[in-house]
């Protein structure tokens, strides 16, 4: 019941709000006591009831809430914060490794609040809530003043690098609060030049309660704000120290009603970040976002674990570990992953019932950091497990080939049982190795290699082990547990496949030259040189090649190019039995009907109106049309305008194949490059990350957006139907600024409700995402 009362009391604190500098402050000390207030009792100082990669920090912590955490490898500590009991700003810092700390109750004159942010053992900033910003350069022995602006809430302050600092203010008179200090703090300048939006008068404010409201990586400064509750936040960004800026809403799981604030931003690098909103909602508390392109857009929401409350996620820079913070109940809660968020273990630091939790942590290494909360102060460590296997038996048995881009993985509890964590042979000497920073504690694993000689896991029992903090090795085992060379015994195979149908339908013509193939993972797929034969002239080509016993294969039959060359089957598995043998007969393509072989003079025709009403398709700035299907090599066939008929386009093409061929196509708008780029934002010609397919290609509604279809039933001149690019009639365009319709979009989620991760309707959320460029 207490902690049903503290929430609803946080809630009518926020509800409550204006805009005036006295309810702001109320806000921002509101949030930041989200679980602090009547719920702490007790010290914790001295105790050591953690797992072993945590160590409680010797602090008498019991009535401090602590937000800031900074740590060098001199030894130094700063901690920033505030006693509950009075709200004095303190500072905690050691000069050696936590084993002392001193104590400052600091003097910010009418500030209740503070960001800390330090460069190393003797230079830190201090960002307040009187709307000051103050430097030490004695290790915090002093403080003096050194930039302030009236009425004003400083909410957080960063080093970005060197002497760079970036700290960030509500709105004032002048808009959105942004300066900058490039001599370590001792002198500031306000950035002026920030988007219309940002600079309207007393309008935003950010998440100042857990001091990770911007994050700067280098040049690239990120920052968020938002308005009130009921409103998107934002998210600020300059990739080049505030010479420019750009903005935009971001919406995240559970809306603007639920999600109007950022707590915690924290990047990775100029790209790769992650956000936690504040969320109001129980059920998507225990979410986070991650993005890839620098914050323009943020994944689905990704799961941490059901009934938490999460603050922060803490990238470790230069790997792809996470520490993700925050609280159950009254209980801390930790969570580590090393694969980017994919998969997270709970490495709770204790139970201990007092009301405390984790928001912000700081690495000093990628193995070594330091956490702090609500009545929270904990060293952190993980230990750098190096994985080891010995390959050289399944090398000399042909079980692994690396030449032919075989591979080896460690895969267990700590990835999933999944992941991408190889191994590699760096030396040369046939023991592969992987170094992987994993938390301490118990972990099973296997290792994995790529399916060549029947296996692919280990057979063996899950292997187990104690990660410890620092580095270990573990020792190197052979694979399978497999330490004795078994050479295999050679035995002849017989491939047989029936080309009867083929030659019948004319796609295959021996007295022309065809020429069938088997080609597989034992000669090299598409470099295959072995070539069947029909000696009895049954129609059955065979070829008898030498392969091992217990060798497992995959292959295919390809022939000459007529209408096709490889078999459009899956793969065909095949394990070599004792005393090997012939393979059962198959059909090529397992095509055992008879098609009469036909030529067919197709007319290929689309309606464009639609799209050029839109201004979507522009012949006039050199768009032209295309049909692309398996019939073309999906190159391409150019059509052109109908005399006499406005936004109808043609192309006769002649197509030899079978009767009974389904023939996939599609149209294509084949975009003028320069004049594309400047019609369609995010349009991109060419190139790695070209994103002209998305808007080029028509997505045919009575398809889901697949490709469209059409059988081929005889010979002759072929009339294919007309359709609407996209199958958008141009009678549905809405021509004016008062039409307007209602559109109601349904979908099944009892499937996904049988899932492992089931869908929890009510906390999970649906979205729709437009896989059509343009329409986006």
């Amino acid at each position: 019941m207490r902690k049903i009362l503290l929430t609803l009391l946080s809630v009518s604190l926020i509800a409550g709000i204006a805009l005036g500098a006295k309810d702001r402050r109320a806000e921002k000390r509101a949030e930041a006591r989200e679980k602090a207030t009547t719920s702490l009792s007790g010290s914790i100082a001295g105790v050591n009831a953690t797992q072993g990669y945590w160590d409680t920090l010797a602090i008498d912590i019991a009535n401090l809430q602590l937000d800031d955490v900074a740590a060098f490898d001199d030894g130094t500590i700063w901690i920033g914060g505030f006693e509950i009991s009075s709200d004095d700003d303190i500072t905690l810092r050691s000069t050696d490794f936590g084993a002392t700390w001193v104590k400052d109750t600091l003097e910010f004159t009418g500030a209740s609040g503070y960001g800390l942010a330090a460069k190393d053992a003797n230079v830190a900033v201090a960002a307040t809530w009187s709307g000051d910003i103050y430097q030490t350069t004695d290790g915090g022995a002093n403080w003096t003043s050194k930039f302030s602006y009236t009425g004003g809430y400083f909410n957080d302050v960063a080093f970005g690098g060197g002497d760079s600092v970036i700290a960030m203010g509500d709105a004032d008179a002048s808009g959105l609060v942004v300066v900058k200090s490039t001599d370590a703090g001792a002198t500031w300048t306000r950035y002026t030049n920030l988007p219309a939006e940002e600079a309207t008068a007393n309008k935003w404010i950010s998440s100042s309660g857990y001091h990770q409201a911007i994050d700067v990586v280098g040049p690239h400064i990120f920052i968020t704000v938002y308005e009130a509750s009921g409103t998107l936040p934002r998210l600020l960004r300059s990739t080049d120290f505030g010479e420019t800026w750009s903005s935009w809403d971001v919406a995240l799981t559970g809306g603007a009603a639920n999600a109007y604030r950022i707590r915690s931003i924290n990047m990775a690098d100029q790209n790769v970040g992650w956000v936690v909103p504040n969320q109001t909602a129980a059920s998507t508390r225990y979410y986070v976002h991650k993005t890839t392109d620098g914050g323009v857009t943020w994944s689905d929401t990704i799961l941490v674990e059901r009934g938490t409350v999460v603050k922060a996620v803490k990238p470790v820079k230069g790997t792809n570990n996470l520490l993700a913070l925050g609280y159950m109940g009254n209980y801390t809660k930790a969570w580590w992953s090393g694969d980017g968020g994919t998969t997270w273990t709970s490495i709770v630091p204790d139970t201990i019932s007092n009301g405390n939790d984790l928001t912000n942590a700081y690495f000093v290494s990628a193995t070594k950091g330091y956490a702090v909360g609500i009545k929270k102060a904990l060293k952190f460590e993980v230990g750098n497990v190096t994985f080891q296997v010995k390959m050289n038996i399944k090398m000399r048995e042909g079980g692994v080939l690396p030449g032919s881009g075989d591979k080896v993985q460690v895969k267990g509890s700590f990835n999933g049982w999944g992941g991408n964590d190889e191994l590699t042979d760096g030396d040369g000497d046939s023991t592969y190795t992987k170094t992987i920073a994993l938390p301490t504690g118990a972990i099973e694993y296997k290792f994995f290699k790529t399916l060549r000689g029947g296996l692919d896991w280990e057979g063996v029992a899950n292997r187990g082990y104690t990660v410890v903090a620092g580095d270990q090795t573990l020792p190197a085992v052979y694979f399978d547990n497999d330490s004795i060379y078994t050479p295999p015994v050679p035995q002849g195979v017989t491939f047989q496949v029936n080309m009867k149908i083929k030659m019948l339908e004319q796609t295959f013509l021996p007295g022309s030259g065809d020429i069938v193939r088997v080609a597989g993972s034992f000669n090299d797929w598409g470099n295959s040189t072995d070539t069947l034969s029909d000696g009895d002239n049954d129609s059955i080509y065979t070829k008898t090649i030498t392969l091992n016993e217990g060798q497992a294969i995959e292959y295919k039959y390809l022939k000459t190019a007529r209408s096709g060359d490889w078999e459009s089957v899956a793969n065909r598995p095949y394990t070599v039995p004792v005393g090997g043998g012939p393979i059962p007969v198959v059909y090529f393509d397992n095509d055992s009907i008879f098609n009469a072989p036909v030529s067919v003079n197709f007319l290929w025709q689309v309606n464009m109106s639609a799209y050029q009403t839109l201004g979507w398709f522009r012949p006039d700035l050199l768009d032209s049309l295309e049909v692309r299907g398996g019939f073309n090599a999906w190159g391409g066939t150019k059509l052109l305008p109908v005399p006499g008929e406005p936004g109808s386009y043609e192309a006769a093409l002649v197509y030899d194949g079978t009767i009974g061929d389904a023939l996939q196509f599609k149209y294509f708008m084949d975009l003028d490059s320069a004049n594309a780029t400047a019609r369609f934002p995010g349009y991109l010609h060419s190139g790695t990350s070209a994103t002209r397919d998305g808007f080029c290609y028509d997505h045919p509604s009575e398809r889901g957006d697949g490709n469209r279809l059409f059988d081929v039933t005889g010979g002759g001149n072929v009339v294919v139907p007309q359709v609407f690019f996209s199958d958008i009639d141009p009678r549905g365009l809405f021509l004016n600024t008062t039409d307007s319709c209602v559109v109601t979009l349904s979908v099944n989620m009892n499937p996904a409700k049988a899932y492992v991760d089931a869908f929890v309707p009510g906390a999970d959320t649906v979205r729709l995402i437009w896989q059509d460029a343009i329409w986006r």
